[in-house]
């Protein structure tokens, strides 16, 4: 795998075992998706933890340093608290339709308890796409959502339209 190290690219070599907790096939840092069959985030949780010398130096830290890892590009970073949540979805919008790498961070220092929408605290996520749901028989929007992906598969948003809420209609899905 190649990751940019210090801004150089760098092909960091690791093999296919990861760590597990206790009970077996448990996963100890990053989590299998059994829904999408993924094992790319545990190899590139391994690779990043060769670069930074161990899984417990991965703790906490910038998403804005991991996509650059990633990618080479020049990233960005925007506090969000003063920030209304219009001008956040225009601005999160807007850098998917451009196609850009978007990552959103919860607050908290323990990523052990969760918000009052059920995902982890102090956790990394990263934004698949921002879209809005649109009443076609009155053309209005219904709501602003965002796709995003978690990858503490244990965690689970809890809030309207969820993955299994049933205000979801077979016109909505397709």
């Amino acid at each position: 795998m190649k990751l940019y190290v210090r801004g150089k690219p760098t092909v960091i070599v690791v093999d296919d075992a990861v760590l597990l907790m206790s009970k077996p096939e448990q996963l100890r840092f990053a989590l299998y998706d059994k829904n999408f069959n993924s094992y790319w985030p545990m190899i590139m949780e391994k690779a990043f933890a060769k670069v930074k010398g161990n899984y417990l130096n991965l703790a906490s830290g910038y998403l804005s340093n991991s996509v650059r890892a990633l990618t080479g590009a020049p990233v960005g970073s925007y506090l969000t608290k003063d920030t209304s949540n219009s001008d956040m979805w225009n601005f999160i919008y807007n850098a998917k339709q451009s196609n850009y790498i978007v990552t959103v961070g919860t607050a908290g220092s323990s990523d052990a308890t969760t918000n009052s929408c059920g995902v982890t605290n102090g956790h990394a996520l990263t934004v698949l796409a921002a879209f809005t749901l649109t009443d076609s028989s009155t053309n209005t929007v219904v709501a602003y959502l965002y796709m995003i992906r978690n990858p503490r598969a244990y965690s689970i948003y809890k809030m309207a339209w969820r993955h299994d809420d049933p205000a979801w209609t077979s016109e909505m899905k397709a």
